[in-house]
């Protein structure tokens, strides 16, 4: 198992509990490097949306410069 980041490091996401699961080393890699990706998004972002009532991956990306 690895943690992957839903939405990646190198897009901005944040390193935090709401972007972040646990996935096998086949899952991990086909979220990141396939053309699975699209369709793995849809489960996983249904999966969070159960975890955190008020789940929204626009929240989980650093924005420099911005502030709330």
């Amino acid at each position: 198992m690895s943690n992957a980041h839903i939405i990646p490091r190198s897009a901005g996401g944040l390193g935090i509990e709401q972007n972040i699961i646990s996935a096998c080393f086949d899952c991990h890699r086909s979220l990141d490097q396939s053309t699975k990706r699209t369709e793995m998004m849809w489960l996983v972002e249904a999966y969070m949306m159960t975890k955190y009532a008020e789940w929204d991956k626009n929240k989980y990306i650093f924005k420099k410069g911005v502030t709330k």
